[in-house]
């Protein structure tokens, strides 16, 4: 689990709360999940996700989604280094 932190960590950019507002409302997006979703596709990132529900609506818009829940370490790794 330190591996995949410190991948996360190397990738690290800040968005403000309301580009990130914008970004749901363009994409009507609603729900706890609503931020998560928009950082990751404004920015065009891979989004972890341990919510299927999530992983669906999410991989619904385009965005390149793992469920983590269903992958091991060295899969997330994979995606991350690339």
């Amino acid at each position: 689990m330190k591996k995949i932190l410190d991948a996360v960590k190397r990738t690290f950019i800040v968005i403000s709360e309301e580009s990130l507002f914008n970004k749901a409302l363009e994409e009507a997006l609603s729900g706890f999940n609503t931020h998560f979703i928009a950082l990751a596709s404004k920015i065009r990132a891979l989004l972890l996700a341990d919510d299927a529900p999530m992983a669906i609506q999410a991989r619904n818009l385009n965005i390149e989604t793992v469920l983590i829940r269903n992958v091991g370490e060295e899969e997330i790794l994979r995606k991350l280094d690339r």
